[in-house]
């Protein structure tokens, strides 16, 4: 993971007409909890959320501009391969404090269309890890309603826009593994698959290329060839390159 910049506003979706839809959304969704508080919590009633809203074309490119069209949590390039989800950092709908945990609903319903809350993820990071899942250091500090504020919680999970990831996050080789056993870190690596076997293999397919651009560019070649070796190599270590928290800790003094 590297820290993403989300800096300036949600694009504005109010077409001029003074009404900022995405508020308009979340305040109704506020109307409806307090109409049923208990409805929602046992699961009886449940939002019905406008993925078009949060998930609107102009949103979407946003978030993919700010992350260079990579995933949020594992660093891939979403778009060669899929369409990407916009993911709820924290969950809209239910929430679960461990894999194996009950379920807490209704989530975190009013931040659903919170642009500090959503990213650009790929599918596998969303929907097969992280999914419900957002665990707190003290669960009883967890806010249950748009009633309570998020402040006094101490998310486990790291937020991908937050600075200074890499305290708490580092890699050996191609393996994500924590910083000083760092419990944030432990948990974001579990709970987003940051070690699966397939992504692993992708990270080690670009060690190893830019390992060998790294020796032909060092060893004793005309400049007319090492300048695009070089060429090359920046392209590697852009802000839009894939697994760029991977290549900058194997590589902490590289500087083509």
């Amino acid at each position: 993971m590297v820290s993403v910049d989300k800096a300036g506003r949600a694009p504005d979706l109010s077409e001029n007409t003074g009404k900022d839809p995405l508020e308009l959304a979340s305040r109704e969704l506020k109307r409806l909890y307090l109409a049923a508080p208990h409805d929602y919590q046992s699961g009886k009633r449940k939002f019905q959320f406008q993925n078009k809203l949060y998930g609107h074309p102009l949103i979407k490119q946003a978030l993919i501009e700010a992350q260079h069209g990579k995933c949020c949590f594992c660093e891939a390039k979403v778009k060669h391969v899929a369409h990407g989800d916009i993911e709820h950092f924290r969950p809209k709908g239910a929430v679960r404090q461990s894999p194996d945990g009950h379920t807490i609903r209704p989530g975190y319903y009013w931040l659903a269309y919170r642009w500090e809350n959503l990213f650009f993820s790929c599918q596998i990071c969303n929907q097969h890890f992280k999914k419900d899942l957002f665990p707190l250091e003290d669960p009883a500090r967890r806010a249950l309603d748009h009633r309570q504020s998020i402040d006094p919680e101490r998310p486990l999970l790291l937020r991908p826009d937050e600075p200074c990831i890499e305290d708490h996050i580092r890699f050996q080789a191609a393996t994500a593994t924590p910083a000083r056993r760092s419990p944030r870190g432990t948990a974001s690596i579990q709970l987003y698959g940051l070690n699966r076997p397939d992504l692993l293999d992708s990270r080690l397919n670009k060690l190893q290329l830019v390992r060998n651009l790294i020796s032909l560019w060092n060893s004793d070649l005309p400049d007319t060839l090492r300048q695009p070796i070089g060429d090359n190599l920046r392209l590697h270590f852009a802000p839009g390159a894939e697994y760029l928290a991977m290549l900058r800790d194997n590589f902490p003094d590289f500087n083509p």
